[in-house]
């Protein structure tokens, strides 16, 4: 049914088709790419409107079908929204700012953030609670809509920050970290694990302190000093703590530098971005960095009081160790309803630095329906346990009897 001259019109369309593909395949033509891709964008926005209306007619004949229909009408709609509002806007952006697709460039990455987490923002709603009781699969996986609805909305907030934050990097030309996962900062953020290494290194340091004076007979020529006990102790746990903390600074720093180093120095100059404003990467860094320290102390102090407890340098260094492996353990089954209790015991937090890495465990917990995780109750048991640590160390080490 076709008449010549329309198979002629749309034989051209074809050539012309080509035509532009070429130019844009082989010319590495990029603003005829833009062009061709708006074209695109156009056009399927008009077949979208054309199924609408097909929808709509569908409602009129069958009026019984009017919910459903309406619900593709619904969906039909979003994507349109979605074309006009996210695609064709950042395909002039790319176009504006020189940004080719596929490059490997952070501002690609930037922009295919932003395009991926509005299109994904226009598909995440929030039930109704009535919904919410007839959602099988989400009473499962929430319990209570109460937690469904703060898992939602963590999900929507990453969501939102990482459109800002990719938005104002491509807006000042400044990556954020998170785009440059070969770059200074992310690497020195990542670094942050060494401070579990060193809280082993105090392990094994504070089991040794005062045990060995024990078992090789020297704590006697320890007390006869004209010094108190508790000053004893006291200077051999500052000086042992400050030797584990100095290891974690030098290491931290050269790890600063390696980094620069390799990818580049000027990495560091770039501003981290948030809902609250800029920050120079070292101060969002150096917080992280002291709080990772927590973590050693808390080691450190549990091995020196098993030391002057146990008098036994094994069970002072393996104690802490296996409770490090036993919380870790511990830690993979927060995602049972029934152990979600750990969240506010210490275990899920022996790791700290886990908590400051790009993907991080603590955010990824609260969009899951998992256990409520929260920082700063790991930092306050590990201050506590410290302190009590401290304190129980110098009680039993004043009071021991030295005998053979």
């Amino acid at each position: 049914d076709v008449t010549a001259e329309q198979r002629a019109a749309d034989y051209q369309k074809v050539l012309d088709m080509l035509d532009k593909l070429h130019t844009v395949v082989v010319n590495k033509d990029f603003p005829a790419y833009i062009s061709l891709k708006t074209d695109q964008s156009n056009a399927q926005i008009a077949d979208l409107q054309a199924q609408i209306a097909v929808q709509e007619q569908a409602i009129v004949d069958n009026p019984a079908q009017e919910e459903s229909l309406n619900a593709i009408i619904e969906d039909l709609n979003k994507q349109i929204k979605n074309l006009q509002e996210n695609t064709i806007p950042l395909l002039q952006l790319r176009l504006e700012k020189n940004i080719v697709p596929g490059d490997g460039s952070w501002q690609n990455t930037a922009l295919t953030t932003i395009e991926g987490n509005r299109n994904q923002l226009m598909y995440t709603t929030l039930m109704t609670e009535e919904q919410f009781k007839q959602d099988v699969n989400n009473q499962q996986q929430y319990g209570t809509y109460a937690k469904y609805k703060k898992a939602i909305q963590a999900q929507i907030n990453r969501l939102n920050n990482q459109i800002l934050v990719a938005q104002r990097s491509v807006d000042t030309n400044k990556p954020d970290l998170t785009l440059v996962r070969q770059g200074a900062r992310y690497v020195s953020i990542s670094g942050l694990y060494y401070s579990v290494l060193v809280a082993l290194f105090g392990v094994l340091l504070g089991g040794w302190l005062v045990a060995s004076e024990f078992q090789q007979g020297t704590i006697r020529l320890l007390m006869i000093r004209p010094r108190t006990r508790i000053k004893i102790l006291m200077g051999k746990f500052v000086a042992a703590l400050v030797l584990s903390l100095a290891l974690y600074v030098v290491g931290s720093i050269i790890t600063l530098v390696l980094s620069g180093a390799l990818f580049g120095f000027a990495d560091f100059a770039n501003p981290n971005y948030s809902v609250s404003g800029d920050l120079n990467f070292f101060a969002y860094y150096l917080p992280r960095l002291l709080v990772c320290m927590v973590t050693i102390v808390f080691g450190y102090t549990v091995a020196v009081m098993l030391s002057v407890v146990t008098r036994n340098t094994a069970v002072a260094v393996a104690v802490p160790i296996v409770l490090l492996v036993a919380c870790i353990m511990a830690s993979a089954t927060l995602y049972d309803k029934a152990m979600q209790w750990l969240a506010y015991t210490p275990a899920p937090y022996v790791l700290l630095y886990q908590y400051f890495t790009v993907d991080n465990m603590y955010s990824y917990m609260q969009e899951s329906g998992g256990a409520p995780l929260n920082v700063l109750i790991g930092i306050g048991w590990f201050s506590v346990l410290a302190v009590a640590s401290f304190i129980t160390s110098l009680i039993v080490f004043k009071k021991r009897d030295i005998t053979n």
